[in-house]
């Protein structure tokens, strides 16, 4: 299925971790001074969590960005609080990078290159 974010369109392979945990439904539990369980439940409108991913099952590796979608990604997640539009399997999504952790995405290159060096002389 496709995955376009704000117009970028992205790996259908990227896998959604978080699809089969995300339930939409909340708990939380308090006691009373007797020890007695006070329990609220609802549902969660809005709030799921959405970590697109690539794999290697059974060895081999997919959901691979290229790097001129890796630096249009990038671009989107330095605006902070900006909402985007995330269309992933016939369902839209209004998304916000999360900055909670200190990062908003993370890349590691396939391919690394050998670096560059300057070499200046001064007069």
């Amino acid at each position: 299925m496709s995955k376009v974010l704000d117009g970028i369109t992205l790996n259908p392979d990227l896998i959604w971790t978080e699809e089969f945990q995300s339930t939409g439904k909340a708990m939380s539990m308090k006691r009373t001074l007797g020890g007695a369980p006070v329990i609220f439940t609802g549902d969660l409108g809005a709030g799921l969590s959405i970590t697109l991913s690539s794999g290697s099952p059974n060895g081999s590796t997919i959901g691979v960005l290229k790097k001129s979608v890796v630096d249009l990604l990038i671009a989107r997640a330095e605006v902070l609080g900006a909402q985007y539009t995330l269309e992933m399997n016939g369902t839209d999504y209004s998304v916000v990078f999360d900055w909670r952790d200190g990062k908003a995405v993370e890349f590691t290159p396939l391919v690394t290159r050998p670096a560059r060096t300057i070499c200046f002389r001064v007069r």
